[in-house]
């Protein structure tokens, strides 16, 4: 349990407080051998920590340890009646009693995952929490730009699913860590009339692929392109920067800078300039370069068969 103390406080650093007090406050381990067991307090629990942070809890162990071991999950005590029956319930049995918050939520985001993308789901979605007090559900979000994204972009998703789950209206707020980066505004209505231009401009699949998890956040005369991942700043700053610096300035009349977040390989919080390389630059990374390439090649093809469908 010493070691399990350790990695509890660099994961309470981590993560969202209503996060951590969720899934990993009442946690134990087991260790055997070159295995450890992580005990959650119920099935619920167990589920969600080996889904969502499993990742996150082999890289700290690894870190404390100096060792690299196996992992498996399971819950403290005997399954109860309710946990070992819920998933078996009808949709109608479950209106019937009152959800805990934790397997309300579950629910809900196991129905979100049929209705978004897994790239929308995993960015913007997996990192939440809830608490629900009389006729109000609050949405903790993992970061400040993802309490942004869902309350613009996804209210009235969360809304209508979690009224198919119980069958009552709540009032859903949102709420997350303070925020780290400062900004004259989200820059939300903007944004989607730079999209809704570009899909003028550019193959609708471009724009899917490329745009449709991304925010920006506007300081001075600088937009920050919010993006899910690495690879997907990369390809908006190296293909399509001049196209939307063109696009903005069509639409307001002024001319701005960019810089990327890549909200994936950031620590919690915490987001710097991401600094991109052109082909031009030798220290390009030739394994990206490859990759790039592929893409490139894949996008060529869609596009010629997009052309002779239409055709």
């Amino acid at each position: 349990m010493g070691i399990w103390s350790e990695v509890l406080d660099i994961i309470k650093e981590r993560i969202s407080k209503p996060s951590f007090d969720t899934w990993f406050k009442k946690t134990s381990i087991e260790m055997k051998d070159d295995t450890i067991t992580v005990y959650a307090p119920n099935e619920f629990g167990r589920d969600w920590i080996e889904t969502q942070y499993n990742d996150l809890i082999s890289e700290i162990v690894e870190a404390v340890t100096g060792k690299l071991y196996k992992f498996e999950y399971a819950c403290i005590d005997k399954v109860t009646d309710l946990a070992n029956s819920s998933w078996a319930e009808t949709s109608f049995s479950k209106r019937e009693r009152e959800l805990e918050p934790f397997e309300l939520w579950l629910e809900v985001l196991n129905r979100i995952t049929n209705k978004v993308r897994l790239q929308s789901y995993d960015t913007w979605f997996s990192n939440t929490t809830i608490e629900v007090e009389s006729e109000t559900i609050t949405v903790h979000a993992g970061t400040s730009f993802a309490r942004k994204w869902l309350e613009h972009k996804a209210h009235t998703l969360i809304s209508e699913t979690v009224e198919e789950v119980t069958g009552k209206q709540y009032t859903i707020k949102f709420t997350s860590p303070p925020e780290v980066v400062k900004g004259e505004g989200d820059g939300f209505e903007l944004w989607d009339k730079v999209i809704s231009k570009l899909r003028k401009k550019i193959l609708k699949l471009d724009v899917d692929a490329w745009f449709s998890n991304t925010m920006i956040q506007i300081e001075n005369d600088t937009i920050q392109v919010i993006t899910p991942n690495w690879a997907t700043a990369n390809k908006l700053a190296e293909t399509y920067e001049e196209l939307i610096a063109e696009v903005v300035n069509e639409i307001t009349g002024k001319t701005y800078t960019f810089s990327y977040f890549d909200l994936q390989n950031k620590e919690e919080y915490t987001y710097t300039h991401l600094t991109y390389m052109n082909n031009n630059n030798s220290a390009h990374d030739p394994i990206v370069n490859k990759l790039q390439k592929r893409i490139e090649k894949l996008e060529a093809r869609v596009r010629e068969l997009e052309k002779s469908l239409m055709s």
